[in-house]
């Protein structure tokens, strides 16, 4: 398994994979020892934990069709922000998930933002 960078470089590292196995799966994003992983289109990345300065949760209106008319549904994702901006915007399987994932992540980097950045 092939993983890359937030910039689409290849990694070449063997202790990925294994980190990647070891990792607890929550929806398409992984929280292993030393790196956040997901998977996006075709590829898996990998950010190191050292490389994020920042998280927070973004929640999506989603205009759908239903049986009994129109409706909303809320879309949760994890925004990944390192020195290049925001870096990833994961989809999450739902508000318990990313409540999950939050508190995992706030465990392993207790030095990053978990705020939302301000508007400019």
């Amino acid at each position: 398994m092939k993983f890359y960078t937030t910039d689409r470089k290849w990694i070449n590292d063997d202790a990925l994979k294994e980190e990647f196995d070891a990792a607890e799966p929550i929806g398409s994003l992984r929280i292993g020892n030393r790196h956040l992983f997901f998977r996006a289109a075709l590829k898996h990345y990998a950010i190191p934990f050292n490389e994020i300065l920042g998280c927070f949760r973004r929640i999506r209106a989603v205009d759908t069709k239903l049986c009994c008319g129109r409706g909303t549904m809320e879309m949760e994702y994890l925004v990944v922000r390192t020195a290049t901006g925001e870096a990833a915007e994961i989809g999450l399987p739902g508000k318990r998930a990313a409540q999950k994932v939050m508190e995992m992540l706030k465990a392993k980097i207790p030095d990053a933002d978990f705020t939302v950045p301000a508007k400019a």
